[in-house]
């Protein structure tokens, strides 16, 4: 009874953070009970199991020295009965026992290995396995993420060779790894075979962990629509077993962030509000994440006062709690983002900056990567440019650390196909040999029977004719290998050719954006309106090309851009450059058209210095409007692309004579550029129509 009643308040230490020193110290009063009665009846493995619990206990709480006392007098015990089984178990014990927020990295680490070196002596292949599954655990929780999925990969191996079933836990750590390090494609892999194995095997009782993660990875890609699916399955089944109130809630946040990326913001309130009042938020952890929820839904319904109110809030309640799992960095960066987006840049760049201040292994790279990056944008808002060009250099050092990783696992792949492809040429020229081997037993055994039935005359004939077939396969065979290593060869080159072209429009991407940083630095030090306004137009530019050379680099086609992915990313980049007024929409209809990058970036141009004519020439007074683009294919084999605003229109003396400004020269001139038509007239509003011949 002791053991369940302590083993209930510690099961509960997870969930009641705040609670946890009662709870402990009610665990450890039972189980003193119980090391007295099983002490007192003589009975040792209760004994033992009691001083097990006692050190798990004190540890829990931070008390290494006690608690690791506890344990050693048991794991004492058994090795002077020779119990290597039974002190394996405790030595892994102890090692979940250490509490990881606390650090205790190298004791953690050092019971496990013990309990691994016990576990090999006794030849137990799956419990060896398990253990190195919690020390691949143990490295990543400390940032060791390449250490980290080489062990998994190990244990991986090592159940599959056992003939183990339940390999969820390793999938799941897997796509975690991957995760974090920004492997978003591998990580999916592992996500996903994850469900399936449990679902075959038929074990459920973490299936809203593993769910939660699937979700999470396709948050990761991108791919709204099943993140939201995932991340309901994941909502209804916590809420049904309704054991950890923080879980519900920041679940229910991951959901309402999706559903907001949808442009479902009043689906996510409606979300938020309803869970909130099923489970009625009590602990300073559980506030601070309902706040942070309402914060987002607001922020999302353009309703700022609202929002603001909630992220300090929420901000207030993480400083009470003594927790601090990620989450609160991530609750910085929020807070952060929003007053960046609100323009109190003060304010932003404090959050920020104690974003950045936390622990990273917490947080995957592409988090970290993009809190670097608004941290940028914020110190450089207030000048602080040292500040800033410190936090652009970590943002693509990171970034680039993503990229190098994903091309070193091309590399590793490539290499694995082609030692593949060599193994079963190999294998095949053996195979060729064999049968050349055999051929010549079938012609000797020809050769002997017809010495016995013919005349000498039909020997010669065969033995010629033998010596000719040796004489052409031995040709053929050097053709093969001549072939092969060509082949070989071109295949090399052409991957060759392919890294060097993405790296230079990697390369050419990140020089544009140091030269926008330059300018935005530049600009702090202009105080004409003329030069800024140049210099905010010459960023916008470069940031058109820009976007064109980082789709080259990050897409399999290195010379070609898909218009239907690029044109809405230029409009969304120009609506944040001039803080644009939700009174002005945006229509879009892209067709899907693929142009080479020699017709994409004067299209690029053309759409930017017309888009940004409409946003601050269009709608004086910021009246309402919209600004349609369109890009199409005609009937007649062309491309269109026409930029329409329904605003005041543009004077009459641009549309009858030839262009006297800037921005209608550089229109013209890049038209020329495409062999493009370019028609520019007063329709209800400026509309601007070129039609060209796609490549």
């Amino acid at each position: 009874m002791q053991f369940e009643l302590g083993n209930s308040y510690l099961d509960r230490f997870g969930f009641v953070l705040e609670q946890h020193n009662i709870l402990s110290d009610s665990a450890i009063t039972l189980f003193k009970e119980a090391l007295f009665l099983s002490d007192s009846l003589q009975l040792d493995s209760y004994k033992d199991q009691s001083l097990c619990l006692l050190g798990n206990a004190y540890l829990r709480i931070g008390d290494v020295s006690k608690g690791r006392e506890y344990f050693m007098e048991v794991i004492h015990k058994l090795r002077i009965e020779g119990n290597r089984q039974k002190e394996a178990r405790t030595w892994q014990q102890l090692g979940y026992s250490y509490n990881r927020e606390l650090g205790n990295y190298d004791p953690t680490l050092l019971a496990f290995q013990n309990a691994l070196d016990l576990y090999r002596e006794l030849d137990d292949r799956d419990n060896e396995a398990g253990v190195m599954l919690k020390i691949a655990d143990h490295h990543f929780a400390f940032g060791k993420f390449y250490l980290a999925e080489k062990e998994l990969l190990w244990v991986l191996d090592t159940y599959l060779s056992v003939g183990h079933q339940k390999l969820y836990d390793t999938y799941y750590m897997l796509s975690v790894v991957n995760r974090y390090r920004g492997d978003f494609d591998k990580s999916l892999f592992y996500a996903e075979a994850c469900i399936n194995n449990m679902e075959q095997t038929k074990d459920i009782k973490n299936a809203e962990i593993f769910y939660g993660e699937l979700a999470l990875v396709f948050q990761e890609l991108g791919q709204h629509e099943e993140s939201i699916k995932w991340y309901r399955k994941d909502l209804d089944l916590i809420t049904k077993k309704n054991r950890n109130k923080s879980l519900i809630y920041r679940t229910t946040g991951l959901l309402a962030l999706q559903l907001i990326k949808q442009g479902k913001a009043s689906e996510a309130m409606l979300l938020v509000t309803d869970i909130n009042k099923k489970f009625k938020p009590v602990t300073p952890l559980e506030l601070a994440t309902v706040a942070q929820n309402l914060g987002y839904c607001h922020e999302a319904m353009l309703d700022y006062p609202k929002a603001e109110k909630y992220y300090l809030e929420m901000i207030d309640q993480y400083n009470k709690s003594s927790y601090d799992d990620g989450f609160q960095t991530l609750a910085y960066r929020d807070a952060g983002n929003f007053f960046l987006k609100t323009k109190k840049n003060v304010l932003a760049q404090y959050f920020l900056n104690m974003a950045t201040s936390k622990e990273e292994t917490k947080l995957p790279r592409s988090v970290i990567k993009d809190i670097y990056l608004s941290n940028f944008k914020a110190d450089s808002a207030v000048g602080n440019y040292l500040s800033a060009i410190a936090s652009f250099q970590k943002y693509k050092s990171l970034n680039d650390t993503i990229f190098n990783d994903k091309r070193n696992k091309q590399l590793e792949e490539l290499q694995v196909k082609y030692e593949t492809a060599r193994k079963e040429s190999e294998i095949q020229q053996l195979s060729n040999n064999n049968m050349v081997q055999e051929n010549k037993l079938k012609n000797s055994r020809i050769l002997r029977n017809s010495i016995i039935s013919v005349a000498l005359v039909l020997i010669g004939i065969i033995y010629y004719r033998y010596h000719l077939k040796q004489k052409t396969n031995k040709m053929l065979a050097y053709s093969q290998i001549e072939i092969a290593q060509k082949n070989r060869h071109l295949e090399r080159l052409v991957n060759e050719k392919d890294w060097l072209v993405k790296e230079i429009h990697h390369r050419v991407k990140n020089n544009y954006q140091m030269v926008m940083g330059l300018l935005g630095a530049q600009s702090g030090y202009l105080k004409h309106e003329e030069a800024l306004t140049a210099i905010q137009e010459s960023k916008q530019r470069i940031q058109a090309l820009s976007i064109i050379h980082q789709k080259l680099y990050q897409s399999n086609n290195l010379s070609a851009i898909n218009m239907k992915d690029y044109v809405p990313e230029l409009v969304e980049f120009l609506k944040f450059s001039y803080n644009q007024d939700p009174k002005i929409k945006f229509s879009l209809n892209i067709e899907q058209i693929i142009l080479d990058h020699s017709y994409a970036i004067p299209l690029g141009l053309i759409l930017n210095e017309t888009i940004t004519n409409s946003i601050k020439y269009a709608f004086p007074g910021k009246s309402e409007g919209t600004i349609t683009i369109s890009l199409r294919n005609t009937k007649k084999g062309q491309i269109e692309l026409v930029i329409q605003d329904n605003g005041v229109g543009i004077p009459d003396r641009y549309t009858n004579k030839a262009p006297n400004s800037m921005g209608l020269n550089l229109i013209k001139g890049l038209c020329e550029d495409i062999a493009g038509v370019c028609t520019l007239e007063n329709k209800g509003g400026t509309r601007i129509s070129i039609l060209f011949h796609g490549s």
